[in-house]
């Protein structure tokens, strides 16, 4: 577009008068720019801060967890001692009950044999007796 000159309407003087607001806008623009780069970290940091936070709050969890875990090891074998030990208590009552058996079935059968030798004796002297 062409200027029409008139008493005021140099270019030079256009520019002139558009330097200061040029400025103006330029100083705008990096005070804009300024600005949104704080906002930016100030966001970055506290975005930093929750994740450290929740990291340190995942680490409690975790050492949390770990201990837990250690714990039930620690009853698992002892659950498991103690199992061991009662089955080892257990086979040798068994062992014992075994042993007992054997020996009344011994008994048993040595008072049976007892029995039929002295049935045997008491037939011969009822025959003995009848005889007589």
């Amino acid at each position: 577009m062409l200027f029409a000159y008139t008493h005021n309407t140099h270019p030079k003087t256009h520019i002139l008068q558009y330097t200061p607001n040029t400025h103006t806008l330029f100083t705008q623009e990096r005070q804009l720019e300024h600005a949104s780069h704080n906002a930016a970290a100030q966001e970055a940091s506290r975005a930093l801060e929750e994740a450290i936070e929740q990291k340190a709050r995942l680490e409690q969890r975790l050492e949390e967890a770990v201990n837990s875990l250690t714990t039930v090891k620690e009853q698992h074998e002892s659950s498991q001692n103690q199992l061991f030990t009662m089955q080892a208590e257990a086979e040798q009552q068994q062992a014992a009950l075994m042993h007992e058996l054997e020996v009344v079935t011994v008994d048993v059968e040595q008072a049976q044999e007892r029995i039929r030798v002295l049935e045997q004796e008491n037939a011969m002297l009822l025959v003995w007796f009848c005889v007589v």
